[in-house]
Protein backbone atom coordinates (compact mmCIF):
# COMPACT_ATOMS: atom_id res chain seq x y z
CA UNK A 1 0.00 0.00 0.00
CA UNK A 2 1.24 3.47 -0.95
CA UNK A 3 1.56 6.13 1.73
CA UNK A 4 1.74 9.43 1.29
CA UNK A 5 1.92 12.29 4.06
CA UNK A 6 0.63 15.67 3.50
CA UNK A 7 -1.65 18.81 4.48
CA UNK A 8 -5.54 19.56 3.12
CA UNK A 9 -5.38 22.99 1.55
CA UNK A 10 -8.50 23.28 -0.38
CA UNK A 11 -11.47 21.36 0.02
CA UNK A 12 -14.69 21.86 -2.55
CA UNK A 13 -17.74 20.25 -1.62
CA UNK A 14 -21.02 19.53 -2.84
CA UNK A 15 -24.08 17.28 -1.87
CA UNK A 16 -22.27 13.95 0.04
CA UNK A 17 -18.67 14.36 -1.44
CA UNK A 18 -15.74 16.25 -1.30
CA UNK A 19 -12.49 17.14 -3.33
CA UNK A 20 -9.95 17.53 -1.37
CA UNK A 21 -6.65 19.33 -2.49
CA UNK A 22 -3.67 17.96 -0.46
CA UNK A 23 -0.06 19.61 -0.06
CA UNK A 24 2.91 16.65 -0.66
CA UNK A 25 6.27 16.43 -0.94
CA UNK A 26 5.00 14.79 -4.38
CA UNK A 27 3.16 18.21 -5.32
CA UNK A 28 -0.42 18.74 -4.36
CA UNK A 29 -2.35 15.52 -5.04
CA UNK A 30 -6.28 15.96 -5.50
CA UNK A 31 -9.02 13.42 -3.94
CA UNK A 32 -12.54 12.49 -4.04
CA UNK A 33 -13.98 11.76 -0.51
CA UNK A 34 -17.37 10.47 -0.29
CA UNK A 35 -18.51 13.00 2.76
CA UNK A 36 -18.10 16.44 3.24
CA UNK A 37 -16.74 18.99 6.45
CA UNK A 38 -20.14 18.64 7.77
CA UNK A 39 -20.27 14.57 8.24
CA UNK A 40 -16.19 13.90 8.81
CA UNK A 41 -14.45 15.88 11.20
CA UNK A 42 -10.82 14.76 9.87
CA UNK A 43 -11.97 17.12 6.58
CA UNK A 44 -10.33 20.53 7.22
CA UNK A 45 -8.10 22.83 5.87
CA UNK A 46 -4.47 22.41 7.36
CA UNK A 47 -5.03 19.60 8.93
CA UNK A 48 -2.30 16.49 8.47
CA UNK A 49 -3.49 13.42 6.79
CA UNK A 50 -2.04 10.21 4.75
CA UNK A 51 -3.17 9.15 1.67
CA UNK A 52 -3.35 5.26 1.15
CA UNK A 53 -3.63 3.82 -2.27
CA UNK A 54 -3.05 0.51 -4.01
CA UNK A 55 0.25 0.44 -5.97
CA UNK A 56 -2.91 -1.06 -8.90
CA UNK A 57 -3.57 2.50 -8.81
CA UNK A 58 -0.23 4.22 -9.71
CA UNK A 59 -0.10 4.04 -13.70
CA UNK A 60 3.57 5.12 -15.18
CA UNK A 61 3.38 7.45 -18.20
CA UNK A 62 6.06 8.25 -20.37
CA UNK A 63 5.44 11.46 -20.87
CA UNK A 64 3.41 14.29 -18.59
CA UNK A 65 0.32 15.47 -19.29
CA UNK A 66 -0.02 19.21 -17.39
CA UNK A 67 -3.83 18.79 -18.25
CA UNK A 68 -4.20 15.82 -15.93
CA UNK A 69 -4.58 16.34 -11.87
CA UNK A 70 -2.05 13.61 -9.79
CA UNK A 71 0.84 13.37 -12.34
CA UNK A 72 4.49 13.61 -11.20
CA UNK A 73 7.78 12.84 -12.67
CA UNK A 74 10.01 10.26 -10.31
CA UNK A 75 12.95 8.15 -10.62
CA UNK A 76 12.24 4.14 -10.81
CA UNK A 77 14.78 2.72 -8.08
CA UNK A 78 13.76 -0.77 -8.94
CA UNK A 79 12.12 -3.46 -10.78
CA UNK A 80 10.90 -6.91 -9.47
CA UNK A 81 9.66 -8.80 -12.81
CA UNK A 82 7.24 -11.25 -12.26
CA UNK A 83 6.03 -13.97 -14.41
CA UNK A 84 2.43 -12.09 -14.67
CA UNK A 85 3.02 -8.90 -12.57
CA UNK A 86 5.97 -6.70 -11.93
CA UNK A 87 6.53 -4.45 -9.13
CA UNK A 88 8.14 -0.83 -9.99
CA UNK A 89 9.71 0.81 -7.15
CA UNK A 90 9.51 4.32 -7.48
CA UNK A 91 11.05 7.49 -5.49
CA UNK A 92 10.45 11.37 -5.39
CA UNK A 93 12.51 13.60 -2.70
CA UNK A 94 12.51 10.70 -0.25
CA UNK A 95 8.68 9.13 -0.84
CA UNK A 96 8.86 5.61 -1.75
CA UNK A 97 6.10 4.28 -3.94
CA UNK A 98 4.64 1.13 -6.01
CA UNK A 99 3.51 0.63 -9.01
CA UNK A 100 1.68 -3.00 -9.55
CA UNK A 101 1.82 -3.61 -13.58
CA UNK A 102 1.48 -6.48 -16.32
CA UNK A 103 4.40 -8.31 -17.69
CA UNK A 104 4.85 -8.38 -20.92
Amino acid sequence: MNKVFGEIIKIDYKDNFSVVEVNTNLGNLFTVVLETPETASYLKEMKSVNLLFNPTKLLLFKIKDEKLLNVFDCKIIEIEKGEILSNILLEKKGVKLESLVLTK
